[in-house]
């Protein structure tokens, strides 16, 4: 439990000048971090120092981010330029700038798409009546997920509160949240009620909604996870509000102990470590990643975001070493109950090796993988590092044509041609694509 307060231990006048010093070599990010941690422990004229650090390092990130935008809309890049418009107003309080930049990132999102896995319409299937779960039933099976205190808080709650649970777990989560607002109207303030509207409202994305129903229930539920996997608590989910609102200081106040590695509980974990990205400070999140991903293997999250940090920080080649040991249990061939394949850490591995070169064969055969997975069905980031492969190789009309594909899927989420989709040249193989 010590480990994470090691981390934000030092002297805040030494703290307030590596910060200066970072941020005329043009490291605002990394500035930033240090100007806060020297403004959280210093006193006096020296706290009003640290904030007049703060102040110019949010101005140079707001300024580099917007510059980025602008880049990104240019080059028809809409998502990648509504992610830098959202960092931009992270650093802007200036109400008249705020309003510019919201506006500006309004006429993006239009056109902005995420790079996901590309969603499709599934097939209308004929539902059997007699294989419907019935409600109650389905409710006392999810009671059976939960941990004792709460398996029995939750049996005795009335048939409005069941039936909003099992919509919300079932992913009816229009349903589910009506149900609760209307138990709420009625006057039923519960802690399961709130709880669950808070978990509604966060997976609907209302993170103000859902950051205020879980600070209503900490007193009542505490920090222990709710369910028997370990992964639903009010500090877990009310973390992950706090970064869907783009704030980080809190989130590493309060889980310095709960998000310890050593504590075993990778949800938190994995809170913390994405709310130490959100600061900027490379150093301590590859020792904190260091940790988690050593505790945590079967959580490949943790692997993705160290390589993603050494990746950073300049050392490409141990990124690419540390996603290598990462995928390598589920692409082994032969392997028995082998895990999942992480498509994040094999498309990240894949922009690794183009970034070195001279590596077409292993692009290749990582992009095989994923395209095995996709059923072919490549997305948009796929084509992107597709393209890549082939202006390296010297194709330029497969690189033209991988590039256009691209383009209409983010500009077309969810449109998929008529027809079997073939898949580019050099991935219809047929054979497994192994290590």
């Amino acid at each position: 439990m010590g480990f994470l307060k090691r981390l934000f231990s030092g002297d805040p006048r030494q703290n307030l000048e590596r910060a200066r010093a970072q941020l005329e070599k043009g490291e605002a990010d990394r500035a930033l971090e240090l100007a806060r941690r020297a403004m959280r422990q210093a006193v006096g004229p020296d706290k009003e120092r640290a904030a007049a650090v703060v102040a110019q390092a949010r101005q140079a990130l707001a300024a580099g981010a917007l510059a980025k935008a602008l880049l990104a809309i240019e080059s028809e890049y809409f998502d990648d330029a509504a992610e830098w418009l959202r960092g931009a107003l992270e650093h802007v309080d200036d109400l008249a700038q705020r309003q510019e930049l919201e506006d500006r990132l309004k006429s993006v999102e239009i056109r902005a798409r995420q790079a996901e896995e590309e969603a499709y319409e599934l097939p209308d299937l004929e539902v059997d009546p007699e294989t419907v779960l019935d409600p109650d039933v389905h409710y006392q099976a999810l009671l059976g997920m939960l941990a004792d205190p709460f398996a029995d808080l939750y049996a005795e709650l009335p048939v409005g509160f069941r039936r909003a649970y099992v919509d919300l777990n079932e992913g009816r989560l229009k349903q589910a949240l009506a149900a609760l607002e209307d138990l709420v109207i009625s006057g039923d303030e519960s802690p399961p009620v709130l709880f669950e509207r808070g978990r509604c409202r966060l997976l609907t994305g209302d993170a103000d909604g859902a950051v205020a129903d879980l600070n209503a229930v900490q007193e009542a539920f505490g920090d222990d996870p709710l369910d028997l996997a370990g992964e639903l608590s009010v500090p877990g989910l009310w973390a992950e509000a706090m970064l869907a609102r783009g704030e980080s200081e809190p989130i590493l106040e309060r889980l310095v102990d709960l998000g310890d590695p050593s504590g075993g509980r990778p949800t938190l974990a994995s809170c913390f470590a994405r709310a130490l990205l959100m600061t900027g400070d490379l150093e301590q999140a590859q020792e904190f990643l260091a940790q988690a991903a050593s505790r945590f293997s079967s959580h490949p999250e943790f692997s993705l975001l160290l390589a993603t940090v050494l990746n950073r920080l300049d050392d490409r080649s141990a990124a690419i070493d540390c996603l290598e040991v990462a995928i390598a249990p589920s692409c082994v061939s032969g392997q028995c109950a082998k895990p999942p394949k992480h498509l994040q850490s094999i498309r990240l591995l894949t922009s690794l090796y183009l970034g070195q070169g001279g590596q077409g064969e292993r692009v290749l055969q990582l992009l095989r993988i994923v395209a095995q997975e996709l059923g072919g069905r490549l997305t948009s980031e796929d084509y992107e590092l597709l393209a890549r492969h082939h202006e390296q190789v010297g194709e330029p009309e497969a690189a033209e044509l991988a590039t256009t594909e691209a383009r209409r899927l983010r500009d077309n989420p969810g449109v998929v041609r008529p027809g079997a989709l073939p898949l580019p040249r050099g991935l219809g193989s047929t054979k497994r694509a192994a290590l």
